[in-house]
């Protein structure tokens, strides 16, 4: 491996993983997929996420039912105890894949919180972690609406202001929307960073 790591490097992710699991088996046969099993366990998890990746058309609900049909498939007996023991990880790579971000945009909040509970339930949560998540996508969703508000009302204070007054204006209004964590907010833009002016994450923030 240290002979041929610059060799490694150069190859594309797909040959280094072929070029790896070639040379493990040369030297340590069938004991390679034990050796390496928690290696080889997440390459197929993320096989399964990336096949989830091209299918725009399965939707978000849909996505998690495809994916925990693909870890049965791979993974037998074992994918309960798998999905047990990673649910929230699994979760939020399924909320991350951009086809079910696309999806999750496109719905008004009401059925997307829908969405969001249908989706963690296909992933195993009982009602009461449903529950709380659903409280969560509530708060998070209000926050949301608030930072475009923000957002809003700064830009206008941006084009009517300037100098020593735009920075008062824009004091004030952080400190009405936002309260104790406007200092955090001014920091932010301070260093060039708009929290609400990018593409938010459904289901993560």
């Amino acid at each position: 491996l240290a002979m041929e790591r610059q060799a490694l490097q150069a190859m594309s992710a797909a040959e280094r993983r072929e070029a790896l699991w070639e040379q493990r088996y040369a030297a340590f046969g069938a004991d390679a997929e034990q050796i390496w099993a928690a290696e080889l366990r997440n390459q197929k998890i993320s096989d399964a996420l990336s096949e989830l990746g091209s299918q725009p058309a399965l939707g978000a609900r849909g996505s998690a039912e495809q994916f925990v049909e693909s870890l049965r498939e791979q993974f037998g007996h074992d994918a309960e105890a798998l999905l047990a023991s990673r649910r929230t990880e699994l979760l939020n790579r399924i909320v991350e894949l951009e086809t079910v971000q696309s999806d999750l945009r496109r719905q008004p909040a009401e059925r997307r919180r829908q969405t969001l509970r249908e989706l963690r339930q296909v992933m195993g949560m009982d009602e009461a972690a449903l529950d709380r998540w659903q409280a969560l996508d509530q708060r998070r969703d209000e926050r949301w609406q608030q930072g475009e508000l923000y957002m809003r009302e700064r830009e206008a204070l941006v084009s009517q202001y300037s100098g020593e007054a735009k920075e008062a204006e824009l004091a004030a209004l952080r400190e009405r929307m936002f309260g104790e964590n406007a200092a955090a907010i001014a920091r932010e833009e301070q260093g060039g960073f708009f929290r609400y002016a990018r593409e938010r994450r459904i289901g993560r923030e």
